[in-house]
């Protein structure tokens, strides 16, 4: 095997793993903002929490913040996911 393989090989591995990574940070990043809608607050681990009750403008500028946050990394996950799937095409072999 010459390294021109061994750099093919490493270049699908990095992006599928990059690829992964980032789907998961996806759905846990998604998990966390529905918890947030749902209970109705934002924990701040050193004070107090924003609550909707109290400041639904501070609430929903920050939930939408993170849901911007999660779909960018979406986006990039969709795009490393697509540079993973161009090595098997059958015009790159």
């Amino acid at each position: 095997m010459n390294w021109k393989h061994l750099s093919r090989i490493s270049q699908i591995l990095g992006s599928g793993l990059v690829a992964g990574l980032l789907s998961w940070l996806v759905w846990a990043g998604a998990q966390g903002l529905v918890g947030v809608i749902q209970n109705g607050r934002i924990v701040n681990r050193r004070g107090p929490g924003v609550y909707m009750s109290d400041n639904p403008i501070i609430f929903w500028a920050l939930s939408g913040f993170f849901a911007l946050g999660v779909i960018l990394m979406a986006g990039l996950a969709l795009i490393c996911l697509s540079h993973w799937l161009s090595f098997f095409r059958r015009s790159n072999r």
